[in-house]
């Protein structure tokens, strides 16, 4: 479904700017339920991109309109601040400084 929905989409946009292109992604699924199905929780897509800022806007200017849901989020480095963007529904909210999560295990 991520794929689909938005890997495909993004990656064209991004080869046909010039920009790069998308290098991963993956889906947190919840645990399995009683009936055996799992909710997704979370997506990520990875953009590789020789232009941060011009790859920020291209995404912010298609992931509506590809159905990203409220609460989505950019992440991104500048300088040596962790950022991220976020969709509210009806724009983005941009350059909020990352915090880990105390129960993120990642780097």
């Amino acid at each position: 479904m991520r794929e689909e929905r938005y890997e495909t989409h993004l990656e064209a946009e991004l080869q046909l700017s010039g920009l790069r292109w998308v290098s991963g992604g993956g889906t947190l699924m919840s645990a399995e339920k009683a009936d055996g199905s799992r909710d997704i929780l979370s997506c990520g897509v990875d953009v590789d991109a020789h232009d941060v800022s011009a790859a920020l806007e291209l995404l912010r200017a298609h992931l509506p309109s590809l159905g990203c849901p409220v609460g989505t989020r950019l992440e991104h480095q500048e300088s040596d601040s962790a950022l991220y963007d976020e969709y509210d529904g009806k724009r983005w909210v941009v350059r909020h400084p990352q915090r880990h999560h105390p129960d993120y295990a990642g780097d």
